[in-house]
């Protein structure tokens, strides 16, 4: 009996170590299923993250682009004198893509503002000619404006300044102009 217990007894022990490498083998297999599904893990979070970045861009992108619809872009042209033209006086021109509203001009000639003008609005692609309403520029807006480069040397220069649709005042610059 006692030989029948000892082989129960191994016959137990050899179950138990088929048991255990079963166990082992379960435990390996998990830890690498583990360690795959951490990696996987990794890779989406790194997938996602790179994600929110591209929409970041493209949101900015968006918004610069609606910003740029709000803008106008008012550019003086010319100078136009002859009385059988349809645009005469100071001609301007708003290039968009949206409005400008609130429209000053100013013209600099032999070194200082000589004449301002103002004009209530300008559509988009509208261009006008500011012959009547002129007035002696301000002195404030001569100081805040400054003069161009060359205003002094006998040439015609112009600068406008707008209201773009979003509420931001924006102005061309001084341009020289021709005269026609």
């Amino acid at each position: 009996m006692e030989l029948g217990l000892a082989i129960a007894g191994l016959a137990l022990a050899a179950v138990s170590i088929v048991i255990a490498l079963i166990a082992a083998d379960a435990a390996r297999k998990s830890a690498g299923a583990s360690q795959d599904s951490a990696s996987a893990a990794g890779r989406s979070a790194t997938a996602a993250e790179g994600s929110l970045e591209v929409q970041k861009i493209e949101a900015e992108a968006q918004e610069e682009k609606r910003q740029r619809e709000l803008m106008a872009n008012v550019i003086p042209q010319y100078w136009e004198s002859r009385a059988d033209q349809e645009h005469r006086g100071l001609v301007v021109r708003n290039n968009g893509p949206a409005a400008a509203s609130d429209v000053s001009a100013y013209e600099a000639l032999d070194g200082h503002h000589s004449r301002a003008w103002q004009w209530v609005a300008l559509a988009l692609n509208e261009t006008v000619g500011l012959s009547a309403n002129s007035f002696d520029a301000m002195s404030e807006d001569t100081a805040r404006l400054g003069l161009p480069e060359g205003a002094e040397s006998g040439e015609l220069y112009a600068l406008v300044e707008w209201t773009n649709a979003d509420g931001s005042r924006t102005n061309s610059g001084w341009r020289h102009l021709t005269r026609r």
